[in-house]
């Protein structure tokens, strides 16, 4: 007994009700077929028949075991299919060839209806009958005559009968009973565990209903009571729910669209998304959602995040209030023209105060007079000539505050018909620490009352705008100045080489001649722009180095003597140091200290050869010899042009570089009409 006790806990244990009631019915026939080789046996002494009933039971509890075998590997329908079905074939053949109802085994019969409906419910027994009672019509067609069986065969087969349906039915009966209370248990277990998770989800510190997949909602915990206003009674359904949370049809259906995308198995997905709900009180709300599946129910928490929203959409605004200042900030220094300031500035403008249209007028810094600044989203642009009056445009600049306009009769008495569209105007004076420089206005489309947080970024922005056109102001002041400096300078250099040609009057003129020449052979060698007016500079001052040189000897008539070109030949060095301590013309040097050096070093002061000359002062030497030889002097008349450039190309490579003897043999080719 305790091996069936055992038998009948192990399939209490089972997971699978149907997989039990086929294990149980192999087990039966197995008990059955070694109950019947038991009667057998005692009989098979008797009659050769039975001891062929003795072997053909046991025969069949291999086959019984094998079944079990398949069926611990999962294959519950065919064996259940297999096992009743042998049986019945098996009881039907005995019972109607050992003679119908009058057959020992005729109980056995009723074995196999039961195991039957176990298995396959009514379907099972009313097939069985059907197929049982058909058989018996067949046999009787086919005239088969059953057995005779003698009283004490009879008695012993029925009482083998008797037992295994005994002990089928004990059993049965415990088992069923085991699992019975085993199912009541479990659903005690059930509702017992429903019940607390139902008093936690009440009790919980957030807001939460929960749905049956019908579509009910179940509960309706306190939290989410007080924040929607609604009670159980007002939320019966999903559909009371949309009706009164979202008055948006499309947030609506985004939101049952999770429910319809929940699956129908208890998978605990969870679905994440935000969102918003309109509660009882009017008052937008909103929430996170939490959606979770829990059996045969839907679990909703909500979350309200309303003023962690508010926080990040504050966040977000000072980030961008923030990145804007920075990219006004490197306008500003980066910016050197005003256009390009106020384009930069008229952009982050719009995009900060979501304005429509921006007028910036502007006070020029000399005469006080109103001027044209900068428009953004006039179509077509405004000027100052459409103002009715500028008077009240300077009554504004006087006002330190910004002024809010909301009235289409305000803007047009101040702007004229060019605002009459508007339905908001925003004005702030321009104000730098030398006074008011300009007038900033923004215009909205729409009505608009502005907050404290809108208004100190107005002031913000205005306060970065004055910044930046009076840094601009100042960069062109600084520019004028530092261009009236260089216009002086240059006058200086050219007074100094004046002064010279004043005091040779042989060469008048020939500084700015060479100066000129210079310059268009530089151009022709192809040296940058940039380098252009030092050299012309240096051209200029290339004999400020003869300033110290005695009258005797620089307007001497004739030839000079060793000693007068020894004093003549300083005039390089003395030009390198007048020069290369003013920092304005330390790079216009080269031409007066090198113009005397040679292509093969034989010039004079330092010796230098080929590339070691600047290129400057290896340009300047043929404007030198070329205005020189082709001008009076004293000493001899001048050349002819053929002459000289015959002169300049004998003297390639030795006095001249070979690579600009030819650029310059091209430059004075009489095309060109030098």
């Amino acid at each position: 007994m305790k091996f069936f006790d055992r038998l009948s806990k192990n399939e209490n244990n089972s997971a699978n009700f149907s997989e039990l009631i086929a294990r149980y019915i192999i087990y039966f026939l197995i008990a059955n077929s070694l109950i019947t080789a038991l009667v057998d046996s005692i009989l098979m002494f008797r009659s050769p028949r039975d001891m062929d009933h003795f072997w053909g039971s046991l025969a069949f509890i291999p086959i019984f075991a094998s079944l079990l075998f398949f069926l611990q590997r999962g294959f519950v329908r065919p064996v259940k299919i297999i096992a009743v079905g042998l049986n019945f074939i098996l009881i039907l053949l005995q019972v109607w060839l050992d003679g119908g109802i009058k057959s020992p085994d005729f109980f056995t019969l009723l074995i196999g209806i039961i195991l039957a409906t176990l298995a396959f419910g009514l379907r099972g027994t009313i097939v069985t009958c059907v197929l049982s009672l058909a058989a018996g019509y067949a046999f009787t067609f086919l005239q088969v005559h059953p057995a005779a069986y003698s009283l004490e065969e009879t008695m012993v087969t029925q009482f083998s009968t008797f037992v295994t349906i005994a002990l089928y039915f004990y059993f049965s009966i415990r088992v069923f009973r085991n699992e019975m209370n085993r199912n009541a248990q479990l659903n005690e277990k059930l509702t017992r565990s429903e019940a607390r998770l139902k008093r936690l989800i009440q009790e919980l510190p957030t807001n939460a209903i929960v749905v049956s997949r019908s579509g009910e909602i179940t509960l309706v915990n306190r939290r989410m009571e007080e924040l929607t206003g609604y009670t159980r009674e007002n939320l019966q359904t999903v559909d009371d729910w949309y009706r009164l949370m979202y008055q948006d049809p499309r947030v609506a259906a985004e939101t049952r669209q999770y429910f319809e995308q929940l699956p129908d198995h208890d998978d605990h997905v969870i679905f994440r998304d935000q969102s918003y709900i309109w509660p009882r009180s009017g008052s937008r709300i909103d929430v996170e959602g939490f959606i979770a599946t829990l059996g045969d129910e839907v679990v909703v928490l909500l979350n309200d995040i309303t003023l962690r929203k508010k926080h990040e959409a504050e966040i977000a605004t000072k980030f961008s209030q923030l990145s804007s200042l920075r990219t006004l900030d490197i306008a500003i220094v980066n910016s050197e023209r005003l256009s390009e300031l106020l384009d930069v500035f008229l952009t982050q403008i719009a995009a900060q105060l979501a304005a429509d249209a921006i007028w910036v007028i502007l006070v020029d810094d000399t005469s006080q007079e109103l001027v044209d600044g900068v428009t953004h989203g006039f179509n077509p642009p405004v000027t100052i000539k459409d103002l009715p009056s500028q008077s009240n445009i300077r009554a504004l600049l006087s006002h330190p505050d910004p002024v809010l306009l909301n009235d289409a009769h305000s803007m047009e008495e101040i702007f004229g018909e060019v605002c009459n569209l508007f339905s908001f105007c925003g004005l702030i004076p321009l104000t730098t620490r030398h006074g008011v420089i300009g007038l900033l206005s923004v215009f909205r489309n729409q009505a608009f009352s502005p907050d404290a947080d809108w208004l100190r970024f107005f002031e913000a922005l205005a306060g970065q705008t004055a910044i930046g056109i009076d840094r601009i102001n100042l960069i062109d002041n600084l520019r004028d100045l530092n261009q009236s400096l260089v216009s002086a300078y240059d006058a200086t250099i050219q007074g100094w080489a004046r002064a010279l040609e004043l005091r040779d009057k042989e060469t008048e003129g020939h500084s700015r001649r060479v100066a000129d020449m210079t310059l268009q052979l530089a151009r022709a060698v192809g040296m940058p722009e940039s380098e252009f007016k030092d050299i012309y500079r240096g051209a200029l001052l290339h004999d400020i180095g003869k300033m110290p040189v005695p009258d005797r000897i620089l307007l001497k008539n004739g030839p000079l003597n060793d000693e007068e070109w020894g004093l003549m030949r300083q005039h390089p060095d003395t030009a390198y140091n007048l020069l290369n301590n003013i920092p304005f013309l330390k790079h216009a040097v080269e031409i007066p200290y090198g113009h005397h050096e040679h292509w093969d070093g034989s010039g004079y002061p330092q010796g230098l050869s080929g590339e070691q000359i600047p290129l400057a002062a290896r340009i300047f030497a043929f404007a030198d010899v070329w205005d020189a030889l082709t001008s009076d002097r004293p000493y001899r008349e001048a050349w002819p042009k053929e002459k000289v450039l015959a002169y300049i190309i004998e003297r390639s490579g030795t006095q001249f570089d070979p690579a600009i003897v030819s650029v310059f043999e091209k430059m004075m080719n009489p095309e060109n009409n030098y």
